[in-house]
């Protein structure tokens, strides 16, 4: 192929295969950037459904998205008609070999006189903590022969789930399982598996565009991807959420089902309530913050069905919100920094014992304080060597 080429195609309806051979350019041929392969619609004002497809493959063009809006606007222009980029997909980034800069840049070539005040401006007075929690219902058991998928690589990019059958069931949720076409078996936790319903069957059910699903990319391996668009056909396009972001058009329904289990495969467990979480709170306060000293009232406050919970002493405070439902979260603020996290760990872990199948979600860490802080004490009696260089 020439080193600079465009290849533009019609798409009538029934015939998405075009868009897949024009990827095919993107692809297999001419992979590196700059390789665009653009889907674009013209739709008609006043003209019911009335709108045609078209699909392009341009390379060595690194002003692509100018001439493509140049040449667009020429269209609508000439064609009384509204145009619509449907996508676009770029091939590889290229990879320099041996790639020598003109000149290298050191720190003091950058201004850091901002920086510096900013730096010299901090006044950390306490250390901030939120914590997100959440009620995690338990999955439903499987049975020793049970057909189900289970994880064959983790993803979240490159996943892939294999047919497999369960063998032996283990403590705490862990499983041995043996895929299919393979001798040995593997021990995976619930959370690795997949199992099958009757809704898996249903064909007639249709995927939206955003739905999280699993390709069926040989007989007994599945590939994790979202629904990209409805097909008139009744067919399917889908990234494959891999690194490559490969597109897939024209898959047949009978080949996806959805990556997560039916709602039926969920246990339920026992409802937060106001009486569990302030009595959890204490408990991990007192604990693991507070230690020896007295144990401020905790006052609570019903705000619909949800509850605000506040704690205030003299080393900090904590606020406790639940939304009524699963969620909780809770800011802790102490004004004597915790370093190496150590009563932060232990305060979450004694809150989330004290309640069944509550699970920890995010620790976010902030200092706080005066002066554009973004820094803890601890971290400012050992500057950068940057800082050191400026005051010197």
């Amino acid at each position: 192929l020439e080193e600079s080429q465009v290849i533009l195609s019609p798409v009538p309806n029934g015939e998405a295969w075009r868009k897949t051979l024009l990827d095919r350019f993107r692809t297999d041929f001419t992979i590196f950037d700059p390789a665009y392969r653009a889907d674009v619609q013209f739709s008609f004002p006043g003209m019911e459904k009335s709108y045609v497809e078209w699909c392009l493959f341009s390379a060595g063009d690194k002003e692509f998205f100018n001439h493509l809006t140049s040449a667009l606007e020429s269209i609508e222009a000439k064609t009384n008609s509204e145009a619509s980029v449907e996508e676009v997909a770029n091939g590889v980034i290229n990879y320099v070999a041996d790639m020598k800069n003109v000149k290298s840049f050191r720190d003091s070539d950058y201004d850091r006189t901002r920086a510096f005040e900013q730096w010299k401006s901090q006044s950390p007075v306490g250390h901030q903590t939120i914590f997100q929690m959440a009620l995690k219902p338990l999955k439903a058991p499987v049975e020793v022969g049970e057909r189900i998928l289970a994880e064959y690589r983790p993803g979240p990019w490159n996943m892939k789930y294999g047919d497999a059958v369960v063998v032996k069931i283990l403590d705490n949720q862990m499983y041995s399982v043996r895929y299919d076409g393979y001798p040995h078996t593997e021990v995976i936790s619930r959370d690795q598996i997949r199992k099958f319903s009757p809704a898996d069957s249903d064909l007639t059910k249709e995927f939206e565009v955003g739905d999280l699903i699993f390709y069926q990319s040989s007989k007994s391996m599945y590939r994790n991807g979202v629904i990209s668009r409805k097909e008139e056909d009744g067919t399917y396009s889908l990234y494959l959420l891999n690194v490559d972001g490969q597109k897939l058009y024209h898959v047949s329904r009978k080949r996806l089902i959805y990556q997560f289990e039916s709602a039926d495969f969920v246990q339920e467990v026992s409802d937060l309530s106001v009486s569990k979480l302030k009595e959890a709170f204490e408990k991990a306060l007192a604990s693991a913050v507070i230690g020896g000293s007295k144990l401020p009232v905790i006052r609570s406050t019903t705000i619909r069905s949800g509850s605000v919970m506040t704690a205030i002493w003299d080393g900090g405070s904590a606020i406790l919100k639940w939304d009524g439902m699963k969620d909780v979260t809770i800011n802790l603020f102490t004004y004597q920094e915790d370093p190496e996290k150590a009563t932060r760990i232990k305060f979450q872990e004694l809150f989330t014992n004290e309640i069944d199948h509550i699970q920890s979600v995010t620790r976010d860490e902030h200092p706080r304080g005066y002066g554009s802080v973004v820094n803890f004490a601890s971290e400012i009696e050992s500057p950068p060597h940057w800082i050191l260089e400026q005051k010197s």
